[in-house]
């Protein structure tokens, strides 16, 4: 049975093809209508690790300091903060069966507008939003690889960490609070999502691969400086 009679052959492809054969698969999902694909997929996965989080979460909630803190902010009497934080607790996993996905797509959604902008600003090309959302949605699919391996890692102890950034390898007391979140930010799988945005970008906007990823590195790093600006202080 061909893909064209498969329906879910042809999606199996698809998704095969975005970490196999990124520069033949990208220019073709980008203008389909698949999108919610990868979406689902991101977010159910996001999902169970946030579901599989949740007693680091309620740990937390239980913390003294939470409580004096919650006392503090919302100026009520210590079992009045009891009660709201076990309301808190019993909300937290609907909350987070609707917060994940909500940002999954918030996050795809805010990253097309961007290479949108840039097609508009740089190269004066309008593509379709709804082109780019595509493209966007498909290269977030890499993100699912360290979401199951957090998850597997998670199940040996919820207190492990993917290492796939560079600040596993320079503590915050080595080398600073700012140089330490900006390491942070440069992470294996972010990179791999950041040069297959480069390869759709570059089919959609018909540009040299170099330069597409040298715009996309250029707004990563801007935001990765931003981030590790006012990412709070170590």
């Amino acid at each position: 049975m061909s893909d064209a009679q498969d329906p879910r052959g042809k999606l199996a492809a698809r998704i095969a093809g975005v970490f196999l054969n990124p520069t033949k698969t990208l220019p073709l999902v980008s203008q389909e209508g698949r999108f919610w694909a990868p979406l689902i997929l991101v977010s159910f996965f996001l999902v169970v690790l946030r579901l599989q989080m949740l007693p680091l979460i309620f740990e937390q909630y239980d913390a003294v300091e939470f409580k004096e803190w919650y006392i503090d902010a919302r100026h009520v009497d210590p079992d009045g903060a009891t009660r709201d934080i076990e309301i808190i607790k019993q909300w937290t996993p609907f909350l987070t069966v609707i917060e994940a996905p909500l940002m999954v797509v918030i996050g795809v959604a805010f990253v097309a507008f961007l290479v949108r902008l840039l097609g508009i600003l740089k190269y004066k090309m309008l593509i379709p939003f709804r082109t780019v959302f595509n493209l966007v949605s498909w290269v977030t699919l890499v993100s699912i690889v360290p979401i199951i391996l957090t998850i597997f890692l998670k199940l040996i102890d919820l207190n492990f960490d993917l290492p796939t950034n560079l600040g596993v390898l320079f503590s915050a007391d080595f080398v600073g609070g700012y140089f330490h979140r900006l390491l942070l930010s440069f992470d294996l799988f972010l990179i791999w999502q950041i040069w297959l945005l480069s390869i759709g970008i570059a089919s959609l906007f018909q540009l040299h691969i170099q330069k597409a990823l040298s715009a996309i590195g250029t707004i990563f790093v801007f935001f990765a400086i931003v981030n590790a600006l006012f990412g709070g202080t170590q």
